[in-house]
């Protein structure tokens, strides 16, 4: 009888023994599974914030693109009308002749010896003062057409008629009496000048100073992209 009872409390000692081994392997199976799925949790969750961060650094860069875009076609722009004016401003002033070029200092002035032909109101102006075209005058006339434009210097006074040396020409022109509306008289003070060579040079002045903006701004663009891309990028690479 004790001999049956040992027999009996050893097999349920051993059957204890397997309980328990078996609910540490369960607990321990437990674990490794609760411990999986956080590792694969934990990947999902790093692999979705490297997409949104992959994904917010192409919109910054295809935002910074456009902008940058747009500034090299404003600048490009700005150049053209620039460049434009320019032209302009060389088409309305008469041609240097070599002959004009290599005369030097003591070249004398001839007047025309014929004279256009036009009717109009008229104003003074004197010997010396120095003269812009408003309006063309004898266009069709050869040899006597004074564009808008031109600048030149009162050289004469002749018979009432002006002969003009005009900037650039190798001998004055006649423009009549009758046609002094049609000039004005350049001040010598810049701040009252009308010329289209002031207007001009403000105008170029206005689009240098609108360059060095729009550059300023492709500055800031650029250290803005940089920025965004120094959030956007891990600071280490896993192997």
């Amino acid at each position: 009888t004790r001999r049956a009872a040992e027999e009996a409390a050893a097999k349920q000692a051993a059957a204890a023994a397997e309980a328990s081994r078996r609910a540490a392997e369960e607990a321990a199976a437990g674990r490794r599974a609760e411990e999986e799925a956080r590792r694969k949790e934990e990947a999902r969750l790093a692999e979705e914030a490297e997409r949104k961060r992959a994904e917010e650094v192409q919109k910054a860069r295809e935002e910074y693109e456009l902008r940058l875009q747009a500034i090299h076609e404003e600048e490009q722009r700005k150049k053209e009308s620039e460049l434009m004016q320019v032209s302009l401003a060389l088409q309305n002033m008469p041609p240097r002749s070599d002959s004009s070029r290599s005369a030097g200092p003591q070249s004398v002035i001839s007047a025309p010896l014929v004279k256009p032909v036009s009717s109009s109101d008229f104003e003074e102006i004197m010997v010396g003062d120095r003269v812009e075209v408003v309006n063309s005058l004898y266009v069709g006339q050869d040899g006597m057409e004074v564009l808008a434009g031109w600048q030149g210097t009162v050289e004469e006074i002749n018979d009432g008629d002006a002969v003009i040396l005009f900037y650039g020409a190798d001998e004055g022109r006649y423009v009549l009496r009758e046609d002094f509306g049609n000039l004005i008289i350049i001040k010598a003070d810049p701040s009252v000048s009308s010329s289209s060579a002031d207007v001009l040079a403000n105008q170029c002045s206005e689009a240098v100073h609108q360059n060095e903006q729009l550059r300023a701004q492709n500055a800031a663009l650029r250290v803005e992209l940089d920025r965004l891309l120094a959030i956007a990028t891990p600071l280490s690479t896993p192997p």
